[in-house]
């Protein structure tokens, strides 16, 4: 038998283009559990977009509070720059 995740997979739309959502269900007779994974690209200029950096931490906060399950995974990926 083989076994794919593909067909419990759903791309979810966080309605920005740096935030990529994946929700994998896995399902049995009497129950359903939802993973949702968050993958954050945020570039980071040692303060100059600091407003911003925060502005993307309280959305995910949201997503947190919102979503559907308990089970949110974040993965934040930040570009250090120099200048």
């Amino acid at each position: 038998m083989e076994k794919s995740l593909g067909e419990n997979c759903n791309i979810e739309d966080l309605g920005d283009a740096r935030l990529v959502g994946i929700e994998i269900v896995f399902k049995n007779d009497d129950d359903e559990i939802k993973l949702l994974f968050v993958n954050i690209y945020m570039s980071f200029e040692y303060g100059d977009n600091a407003d911003g950096f925060i502005q993307y931490l309280s959305i995910v906060n949201d997503i947190c509070k919102t979503y559907t399950t308990p089970y949110v995974y974040i993965a934040l990926l930040v570009t250090l720059m120099t200048m």
